[in-house]
């Protein structure tokens, strides 16, 4: 058989060329390394490159890179910082900037500071690597000693953060097990004694006991050398992978062990209810299987398990299915609250970073809040705390880079406006002399249609507009009157506000999306209108008046942001405010918990675009509030098994349960439910847990199912999870892949198997 490097590099070989829009939307450079030369570099790597690392302080100090043996972390050496502070590992890198068209140096704030005392012939050396640290981002600053150093180290990274991402092997099966071999075999003798059989179970999390492992070692040790060579591991492997529940799905749709096409043609119709083309099935057949025969059961394993059979609508996350071309205030549109924050309110720092990663994300409105600073340049922080100050035209021209690079549609800049009228009027030339025609200026807004679609690829500014600009109508108070979370504020209950700024008529012209604050729940508003709420006001008003809030919301626009008191950049439940129509429903971005990740999943539909068409009855007259009273639709999930559950955090093994909720309107949202413990068994426990739900507004609903292990004492430990607008379901037997609750990434091989079916009542 094929050395199991070389034929790793097979492997390997597809997932390299294949895909490399895929890197690319990824903003990594494409590789420009064959399998051979990027082993000798892989090589070279590891044994140590010589770069020298720009610091925050200006400073260049030389170093020494290294990538581990593991091929899983970066270090740099000397340094005096702790290990863990010089430690990137690739999993956590997010880009690799080198030198873009028309830009002397890679786009950091290091580089950019470093920029005038740099020589014009090392510039072209240098390297940037972004990469996850702690709850924000970090960027290490490289310049190389030759540009083949530059171009290998880049594409050994681009390599290793691609195979870690998308794992697109022509045999996938061949590969994990090469991968598991090679892993195994520590002393590096092409074979595997028990023991390092036995120490690779226990990383897997498998628990088997000596009496087993010992059975299933001999039946794959075929030649009796108390050793398995790599054609016996994989016997072993299969024999481990062998998958009862599976059998049960597969056996039914048989002829002599084969799903023929034909068979399978009649598993698609009677199971997963979805009618399915002939082209469809040879694409599938050739991929997993035999186009002509079919697939055996360990083939259509793979094909349960993969992401061709994933529980996602497959054009909802790859198109944009949605009609775009209502006003804006009939979608809901991603947003984010505080932006430029990498942490908390009062002392974390402020970062042009955060507007490219949120944007990247998909998130279509951000904040920037904007305060005098020295030599007449505006400065964006959280105003009266600690947080750090950065440049206004920073920020702007941050924007302008990324932000259409995820989706081509609008773009708001909430503004919260605190500088005087001369800095306003410097912000207003900012934004004119950086976004040029991406900009739409209230002069020209009546040369466009106020939709999505109408207005592509420009960027919108939401702020309050000079008097000379808009007259004060009746049913609106003025900016400086009354409580901002109220929609109908009587004139005895106002207090005295602070007096505010003036409005610049510079940056009242570039005004498209004025905020204002009504009286008459918006009843002579125009769409492009907006009211801003806390979360309690808005809380406040679904329990008093949701009808009239939804009446409110489908004639001008509301945008929801957190609670002061919520120092910690935590985050509220975002669906009462959908419930009722509000389009920006501003959470923070930096945090990753519950609401923040539900938020984020909700907005991979649609093509990932960042708007999504209101229900019906939330932007139609003839619809109301009260249109979802009765059940709409029943929902049934059986969860059948997992595969590859991660071990907790503090734990040698997992004892897996899983938990099932629904999110949505109050009447949708409950109590998780739970499937019994499984002990000792995070590789492939087997649940058959069924439940059902009754589901009023499927238009909003959001299904997730999280992963816990029990724990004897103490509060059970949260593993992994995954969740999904209802809309979005398919039916039938279909694969979950589970995601991180730290960071949302996908974890690599870990998911559930888990029937669904829903029923329209």
């Amino acid at each position: 058989s094929s050395h199991p490097p070389t034929l790793l590099m097979q492997c390997l070989k597809t997932d390299m060329y294949e895909d490399e829009g895929g890197v690319k939307a990824f903003s990594f450079p494409t590789l420009e390394l064959g399998p051979g030369e990027l082993n000798v570099a892989l090589t070279k790597l590891q044994e140590g490159v010589k770069v020298v690392k720009y610091c925050r302080n200006g400073k260049a100090k030389p170093k020494m890179m290294r990538l581990d043996s593991a091929k899983l972390k970066l270090t740099y050496t000397p340094s005096k910082k702790a290990v863990s502070d010089t430690t990137i590992y690739i999993k956590d890198i997010n880009e690799v900037r080198c030198v873009e068209t028309g830009k002397s140096i890679p786009e950091t704030a290091i580089f950019r500071k470093a920029d005038a005392k740099m020589a014009s012939e090392i510039k072209n050396l240098c390297a940037a690597v972004l990469y996850k640290y702690k709850t924000g981002f970090k960027s290490l600053n490289l310049q190389f000693m030759t540009l083949e150093d530059r171009v290998n180290t880049v594409n050994v990274i681009t390599f290793l953060v691609h195979k870690t991402r998308r794992n697109h092997a022509t045999d996938p099966e061949t590969q994990r097990i090469l991968e598991l071999w090679m892993e195994a075999d520590q002393n590096n003798d092409k074979r595997l004694s028990r023991e390092e059989v036995a120490v690779l179970l226990q990383k897997l999390n498998v628990q088997l006991n000596k009496s087993a492992l010992k059975e299933m070692f001999e039946q794959a040790d075929k030649d009796g050398s108390n050793y398995l060579s790599f054609d016996e591991f994989k016997l072993f492997y299969k024999a481990l992978h062998k998958r009862t529940e599976v059998e049960r799905i597969f056996e039914p749709y048989t002829q002599k062990k084969m799903m023929t096409p034909d068979l399978f043609a009649a598993f698609y119709q009677d199971k997963q209810k979805e009618k399915i083309e002939e082209e469809e099935i040879r694409e599938i057949m050739t991929e997993f299987g035999d186009p002509n025969k079919g697939m055996t059961l360990s083939q259509f394993t793979r094909y349960l398990f993969s992401k061709k059979n994933s529980w996602w609508k497959p054009n909802d996350v790859e198109k944009v299915t949605h009609e775009m071309t209502h006003p804006l205030n009939k979608y809901f549109i991603a947003s984010s609250h505080n932006t430029y924050l990498k942490g908390d309110q009062l002392t974390s720092k402020s970062s042009c970073d955060m507007y490219k990663i949120v944007l990247e994300k998909g998130c279509r409105c951000v904040e920037l809040d904007c305060w005098d600073g020295p030599n007449s340049e505006p400065m964006i922080y959280h105003g009266y705390t600690r947080t750090t100050k950065i440049r206004f035209r920073a920020v702007v021209e941050t924007i302008a880079r990324y932000a259409f690079k995820t989706s081509p549609y609008p773009v708001i800049l909430s503004l919260e406006v605190h500088t005087c009228v001369e800095q306003q009027a410097v912000m207003a030339r900012d934004m004119v002399e950086v976004f040029g025609d991406l900009l739409l200026t209230r002069k020209d807004l009546k040369k466009y249609e106020f939709t999505p679609q109408g207005l592509m690829n420009k960027i919108l500014v939401k702020s309050k507009m000079a008097p000379e600009h808009h007259e004060k109508r009746e049913g609106e108070c003025s900016e400086d009157e009354g409580d901002e979370g109220s929609a109908n504020v009587s004139k005895s209950s106002m207090k005295s506000p602070p007096p505010k700024h003036r409005i610049s008529l510079d940056l009242s012209n570039l005004v498209t999306i004025r905020a204002t604050k009504v009286t008459d729940w918006g009843a002579k508003s125009e769409p492009n209108e907006i009211q801003s709420f806390s979360e309690s006001a808005c809380n406040n008003l679904i329990e008093t008046d949701p009808a009239r809030f939804v009446e409110m919301n489908k004639k001008m626009m509301s945008r929801v942001y957190p609670s002061g008191m919520r120092i910690a950049s935590d985050n509220y439940d975002p669906f009462g405010a959908w419930s009722v129509g509000c389009q920006c429903v501003a959470l923070n971005y930096q945090a990753v918990d519950a609401p923040m990740r539900l938020m984020e999943t909700k907005f991979e539909s649609n093509g990932r675009c960042g708007y999504l068409l209101k229900p019906k009855h939330l932007r139609e007259d003839e619809g109301g509030f009260n249109d979802f009273r009765q059940p709409s639709c029943k929902l049934v999930v059986t969860v059948i098994s997992g595969y590859q559950i991660p071990k907790p955090a503090k734990g040698v093994v997992v004892d897996p349960y899983v938990t099932i909720h629904v999110n949505g309107m109050k009447e949708d949202t409950c109590e998780p439910l739970s499937s019994g413990v499984r002990k000792n068994n995070g590789f492939n426990p087997i649940w058959n847990h069924k439940v059902s739900f009754t589901i009023r507004c499927v238009n909003i609903a959001m299904l997730t199912l999280r992963v816990y292990s029990e724990k004897g004492m103490g509060s059970d430990e949260r593993i992994a999870e995954s969740s999904i607008p209802i809309l979005s379901l398919r039916k039938g037997y279909r694969c979950l892949p589970l995601r991180s609750v730290h960071d949302r990434s996908e974890l690599e091989n870990s998911c559930l198997l888990c029937y669904f079916d829903v029923m329209r009542m």
